[in-house]
């Protein structure tokens, strides 16, 4: 499968909680977290923006038994950036405390996580990435 899909990357949602995991074939096996060798593919999963998540942190637990679940949050409310381009897509998560507020209780940064062209696993990133200088139109109302 690695060959036929040198890059990869699977988004998720409807989950209503945040996760960034490298996609392999035996995570307990021949998959190594530091070097992202023995993945495939990235996954990256969006939370919801007005629903919360589950009811206790259990995202620990998950990391722990996990080791191809390189980050995740639980709790929060909030969305998730994809920045896509020829070297890289990277997605940003963004927490949101007040979706009843107007200004949404000012969102936060909280994890950013990309890959790279001709890699298949996460690498963490320190922020979001920069706006772009020509984004697309936003689309029409429907």
């Amino acid at each position: 499968m690695a060959a036929a899909f040198p890059n990869l990357v699977v988004l998720t949602g409807d989950i209503h909680s945040s996760w960034a995991f490298d996609l392999a074939t035996d995570p307990h096996g021949d998959y190594d977290p530091e070097t992202g060798a023995g993945s495939v593919g990235v996954e990256f999963v969006t939370p919801a923006v007005t629903s919360s998540g589950f009811p206790t942190n259990a995202a620990n637990a998950a990391l722990v038994s996990n080791p191809h679940l390189r980050w995740a949050e639980l709790t929060q409310r909030g969305y998730v950036v994809l920045d896509v381009g020829a070297d890289r897509i990277q997605a940003s998560w963004w927490w949101v405390e007040d979706v009843e507020r107007p200004d949404g209780d000012a969102e936060r940064f909280a994890s950013a996580w990309a890959v790279y062209d001709g890699t298949r696993h996460l690498v963490e990133e320190d922020q979001p990435a920069p706006p772009s200088d020509d984004p697309p139109a936003p689309a029409p109302p429907s």
